[in-house]
């Protein structure tokens, strides 16, 4: 009969489980954080602290999350959560992106919508709107699965009134500065690439017809090109 050596051992009592068992005991984690307001709670111990601020750059409400959403929020909140433990005061105020192209067209999809119009302006923001705001809870649940402390029941969203309202305000203030005007900017011009034109990459006389379609206008890197003409009339 084999002997049960755990009895000649000198370990130590503990009900610490010998497994993790991560996916049965972090929700009973995060559920036990949420209901002691953990949070809130930071927040108020160090409320009279430095300021450390961490602006979260939203992602867009037209999706369940991946790993870069999970990378993003993470690395953030490593920072956040340092912070505070430091004895910052550092509120995490989580974000969604609403609008956008990519946003329309996913909505568009999902109710059998092939152009835009076929339904009124008015039944498209409302169509629009509802997608979103699903994806939103979907995903603030998904991040808060992640172990991630943040203010997740006053977030910003960018299709809230008071936010549209307060981009008019910012913009507003820029244009009373000067800051808003208009002008050329640098670009890839006629759907070709700017650097290959402008380098060696084509045959001479096309490089040399798209060098100065490129500089139309627009700014180019001085010295590039400047054999063009020379040999090639057309």
């Amino acid at each position: 009969m084999s002997k049960d050596y755990n009895s000649t051992l000198n370990l130590p009592k503990t009900d610490f489980p010998m497994r993790a068992g991560l996916p049965k005991s972090e929700p009973q984690f995060l559920e036990k954080w949420e209901k002691e307001n953990l949070y809130e709670k930071v927040l108020e111990k160090n409320k009279n602290n430095p300021k450390y601020i961490v602006h979260d750059g939203p992602p867009y409400a037209n999706g369940d999350i991946h790993m870069g959403h999970a990378l993003n929020k993470i690395l953030k909140e490593f920072v956040v959560r340092y912070k505070n433990m430091t004895g910052f005061f550092s509120p995490f105020v989580p974000g969604w992106d609403t609008h956008g192209l990519p946003t329309e067209l996913k909505a568009r999809a999902k109710a059998g919508v092939e152009r835009s119009g076929e339904i009124s302006t008015t039944e498209l923001r409302d169509l629009c709107k509802e997608f979103v705001l699903d994806y939103v809870d979907d995903q603030r649940n998904q991040f808060k699965r992640l172990g991630i402390l943040a203010d997740w029941n006053n977030p910003y969203i960018t299709l809230q009134k008071e936010y549209e309202a307060k981009q008019i305000e910012v913009f507003a203030k820029m244009a009373d500065k000067g800051y808003i005007y208009r002008g050329l900017k640098v670009h890839s011009a006629k759907g070709f690439d700017a650097w290959e034109a402008l380098s060696g990459g084509l045959d001479e006389p096309v490089r040399c017809r798209r060098q100065q379609d490129y500089r139309s206008g627009l700014y180019h890197p001085g010295g590039l090109g400047s054999d063009c003409g020379r040999g090639h009339h057309q």
